[in-house]
């Protein structure tokens, strides 16, 4: 697509249109939108991917889910000759956790607990409608300016009441390494489930605590990662303030590298999360 593109004259409704990203057949937009007030405009172009946007878009667009920003409308366009999918979404005034941890290196001990109350309650609601989010990481997340935390970005979403995107001939499936789960990066699909998001979680809290991801630091490549998941054990860490060993008990269950060693449902590990932390 041309890039003078007068968008603010394709869409009357959005008004002091400006661009925040724009990278392969994806653009992202910030406005303010007439009835829905600031928001996000995304337009892709319909070339790659289109089963996985579309997946993306049909999950949000037919659920409400808590800590997860709202999908007002999305539709088709010709844009410059060009046959574009375009979504308007709930635009989130904050900061994704990977800019706060380059800057402060890791969290307090109450944040992580108000991550991990925010996000465990919106896995709790995914895993109620059979969907796995399977990119929960820092640059998916984001902590608005009253500290509440928000889920970004499904497009690699599985929803297991629909048919597989990945062929399950397939040696990995899609993921992004330090983060997902060795049955995610195997395409492991008949272990896919909630614990999944579970692993991720707790891989984000530990990072957010000690600063660092164990399995990407020091590592050799994308393929010592996957070797590295395969045989995570947090290692213990130091702080300056007392941090709930139960907690860290709980963060260490739930990155273990094999899923029957993590809870079973994100329901169990939200109930013992509210336990230790009451």
């Amino acid at each position: 697509m041309s890039t003078n593109i007068d968008y603010e004259k394709i869409f009357p409704d959005i008004l002091d249109l400006r661009g925040l990203s724009s990278g392969g057949q994806r653009s992202v937009f910030l406005g303010q939108h007439i009835k829905y007030g600031r928001i996000v405009l995304k337009i892709c172009e319909r070339i790659t991917n289109h089963a996985r946007i579309l997946r993306e878009l049909e999950i949000i667009k037919n659920n409400n889910f808590s800590n997860v920003p709202k999908l007002y409308e999305t539709n088709s366009r010709n844009i410059d000759g060009v046959s574009v999918l375009y979504s308007i979404e709930e635009y989130i005034d904050g900061e994704n956790l990977r800019d706060i941890l380059n800057k402060q290196h890791f969290f307090s001990y109450h944040d992580v607990i108000d991550f991990m109350d925010k996000i465990l309650q919106t896995i709790v609601e995914l895993e109620e409608k059979k969907i796995i989010h399977r990119d929960i990481k820092p640059e998916n997340i984001v902590r608005d300016r009253i500290g509440n935390y928000w889920l970004l970005d499904f497009g690699i979403a599985r929803d297991l009441n629909a048919f597989s995107l990945t062929a399950t001939s397939d040696n990995f499936g899609p993921f992004t390494p330090g983060y997902a789960a060795p049955e995610q990066i195997n395409n492991s699909k008949r272990q896919l489930d909630s614990r999944a998001d579970l692993f991720s979680i707790g891989m984000v809290a530990y990072e957010m605590l000690a600063g660092y991801n164990p399995i990407i630091k020091d590592s050799k490549g994308i393929l010592n990662v996957i070797q590295r998941t395969e045989t995570v054990r947090l290692p213990d860490f130091e702080r300056s303030d007392k941090v709930n060993p139960e907690l860290l008990l709980f963060i260490e269950t739930l990155a273990k590298s094999s899923p029957v060693m993590r809870p079973p449902t994100a329901k169990i590990a939200y109930n013992w999360f509210k336990e230790i932390t009451k």
